[in-house]
């Protein structure tokens, strides 16, 4: 591991260390190639000073972006229209953001017709794993059916991403990504790029909600582990510091009536450790009035997807303007003034191969 790309505090000890030194009292029998930090872990929280704590707090900054005013009054009006006992269908779509409304529209009016059977499914929890996945929360089904190239397969689905290289041992071209095993775990959900077989986003689903029992705590590290894997191998494929600082990668946790999300993005101060951060579960009614908790579920939803999206669209543009910059350089070479031309005309990049040096105080 490269030490210049190592977390650095103020007080002088680096991040890296006090995670691998924590690792070796737990007895750990593999070596550390990554690490991940989760703000809200007690016992993260325990292996650092106060001061140090604080440091590292100043990165805990996870916020969703907000919807478009557009999107924001159809999910208001839809629902004052659902609470008066009207037509949902009734209310106007915005162009501005059609397909997002539609979604949304598409869930409320399964959640309707649920509702109104007596008694309604939603209070039964004698009920199937692929009824909660399908009839829960609708909307993930398609959450990112439109965005071009990705196509949502559910059905346990093979994941593609694997920390196995191909031929591990053999020499590998530095300045290409790793080919990697086409095989991971199964998945119940995932956005996939299968033209160019990227992953982007992934859902874990069992029958019944329950935060603090034995298998969701084992579906979860499956699924921390998975979002690991995507994130970082897009970061590897991708390494333009645009993309590496704007980018964020989602994992949804959903069973029964419930469902959480939890977000991974990079650390700008090291190479090796990702940012994860837990958000605040969502849970569906057994009864429909006053529709404030659906509502709020699809919200966050919508936000999730806004994110991918602005992360998928980022990727493909840093990728053209990589291409551009090749044929620039092509251009170059068929034009000897260049030899000409003075040095102190180029911008150097001198922090190429490490993170670029922050402030931490003005981060």
């Amino acid at each position: 591991m490269d030490q210049s790309q190592f977390w650095k505090l103020k007080g002088g000890r680096t991040v890296e260390e006090v995670l691998y030194n924590a690792s070796l009292k737990r007895e750990a029998n593999f070596k550390m190639r990554s690490y991940t930090i989760d703000f809200g872990c007690e016992m993260t929280k325990t292996l650092f000073t106060d001061d140090e704590w604080e440091e590292m707090k100043e990165l805990d900054d996870f916020q969703l972006p907000r919807l478009p005013e557009t999107t924001a009054k159809y999910l208001c009006d839809a629902r004052k229209a659902l609470v008066k006992g009207k037509q949902v269908a009734s209310v106007p779509v915005p162009k501005e953001d059609e397909s997002s409304c539609e979604l949304v529209l598409g869930s409320f009016l399964s959640w309707k017709q649920l509702y109104t059977v007596k008694p309604c499914p939603f209070g039964n929890k004698d009920l199937s794993e692929s009824f909660w996945s399908r009839e829960a929360w609708p909307i993930m089904k398609n959450l990112l059916s439109d965005v071009d190239g990705l196509t949502m397969i559910d059905g346990e689905k093979t994941g593609l991403e694997s920390w196995k290289r191909k031929n591990m041992g053999r020499k590998v071209d530095m300045e290409a990504p790793p080919a990697r095993k086409q095989s991971g775990p199964k998945l119940d959900l995932v956005a996939r790029d299968t033209t160019n077989k990227r992953d982007w986003f992934v859902v874990e689903s069992l029958k019944e909600w329950d935060e603090v029992s034995t298998e969701f705590l084992g579906e979860d590290g499956i699924l921390i582990k998975e979002l690991h894997l995507i994130a970082s191998h897009r970061l590897q494929e991708q390494p333009s510091p645009q993309f590496r600082a704007q980018a964020r990668f989602f994992a949804i946790y959903s069973g029964g009536r419930g469902f959480k999300t939890m977000e991974m993005r990079a650390c700008p101060f090291s190479g090796y450790i990702m940012l994860v951060h837990l958000y605040d579960s969502h849970l569906l009614p057994s009864t429909a009035k006053p529709w404030k908790q659906q509502v709020q579920g699809l919200t966050h939803l919508l936000q999730v997807r806004d994110c991918v999206t602005r992360t998928v669209e980022m990727y493909e543009a840093c990728s053209i303007d990589e291409s551009e910059d090749e044929e620039e350089d092509e251009t170059d070479e068929n034009d000897d003034e260049w030899i000409y031309s003075s040095a102190e005309n180029y911008i150097y990049d001198e922090t190429l191969g490490s993170p670029p040096p922050m402030d931490v105080e003005s981060s």
